[in-house]
């Protein structure tokens, strides 16, 4: 079991920077829809604290919340990764750090 956590705890952190930029798309959704923290925590039935971690990129979203994100938000699939059904880069000036 411990050999799985290392593993893990690596992967997470070789993909940090991917982690943390799907963490300010789910931000910016989120904002972008209005939304509190509590009404997204509600939909994904999480808590408000990981929703928090979510967005700060502390745990990476796993397909399903993505998918379910992305419908309360209104915003497509694509949002989350950066680019437009068209090919354009998604409102940067929303992702800057």
């Amino acid at each position: 079991m411990e050999q799985h956590r290392t593993r893990r705890h690596e992967f997470l952190e070789a993909h940090s920077d991917l982690i943390q930029a799907l963490g300010r798309r789910i931000t910016a959704a989120r904002a972008l829809a209005g939304m509190k923290v509590e009404a997204l925590s509600a939909i994904l039935e999480t808590s408000p604290r990981t929703v928090y971690r979510l967005e700060r990129g502390k745990r990476p979203a796993n397909y399903v919340e993505l998918h379910l994100i992305a419908r309360a938000t209104g915003q497509p699939m694509s949002f989350f990764f950066g680019v437009s059904n068209e090919g354009r880069p998604i409102a940067p000036h929303l992702l800057a750090e």
